[in-house]
């Protein structure tokens, strides 16, 4: 998803997964990252990821 903060920042969320080998469990994270835009590109200027149990984000799928 992607949010304006104001006319030249945006923040930018999403959840990852990582699929491993079959028997091993599946990372997940959220992510979230602002993003600025300066001398006509859009450049990072914060990002954060955070481990959270796969079970917490199935709980919202119904």
């Amino acid at each position: 998803m992607i949010g304006v903060i104001l006319n030249d920042c945006v923040q930018a969320t999403y959840k990852m997964i990582k699929e491993y080998e079959e028997n091993e469990d599946r990372k997940c994270t959220l992510r979230s990252s602002i993003w600025k835009y300066r001398d006509g590109k859009w450049k990072m200027i914060f990002h954060q990821g955070t481990l959270v149990p796969r079970e917490n984000l199935d709980k919202g799928k119904q």
